[in-house]
């Protein structure tokens, strides 16, 4: 986290963060396949920093929140990117780099981006919150998942509106 917020502290402008955010390595397999000879920013990401980038739409694109189905899931990913944001800008300078991350700190910094947002009612984003238990620290290898547990998360990838292409694309399965 400290080197996250070192690079975050020297970078010199809304452009360059964007660039920071959704930077594919030039050596990874990806960079590898295309040829590429340097970093380069890409738009596949999750959260696509790009139009923020000098001569874009100044926007952020958030893409793959679970399939809404109605108007209540729609407006919960909404309120979800929107506080966070808005508790990014608010409390960037009170983020503490030697505190490790967790669940109930990731809840409180979208509940006060929802406040200063004006969300009247956090019901919703509460709701995001309850019965979610916190992962074990440290990295996931996606490739190393069991064939039985695979088989499971692509039976809930269906029963969510997730298409079984976008999901083994997502988890390197194609």
């Amino acid at each position: 986290m400290s080197t996250i917020f070192d690079w975050f502290d020297s970078m010199e402008s809304i452009p360059h963060i964007a660039f920071l955010m959704c930077t594919f390595p030039r050596d990874s397999e990806y960079g590898k396949s295309m040829g590429k000879t340097t970093d380069f920013s890409h738009n596949v990401f999750r959260w696509n920093f790009t139009p923020l980038g000098e001569g874009s739409k100044g926007t952020i694109e958030f893409r793959q929140p679970p399939g809404s189905t109605n108007a209540s899931n729609s407006r919960l990913w909404v309120q979800f990117a929107t506080s966070f944001v808005q508790g990014a800008i608010q409390n960037a300078d009170h983020l503490n780099a030697q505190t490790p991350p967790n669940l109930d700190l990731l809840k409180g910094f979208v509940l006060s981006g929802a406040r200063i947002s004006g969300v009247q009612d956090l019901t919703l984003l509460e709701n995001l919150f309850c019965e979610k238990i916190q992962l074990a620290p440290g990295a996931y290898d996606l490739k190393a998942i069991t064939a039985e547990d695979l088989e499971k998360m692509m039976r809930k990838a269906l029963e969510a509106n997730i298409t079984l292409e976008k999901f083994k694309k997502l988890f390197g399965y194609m």
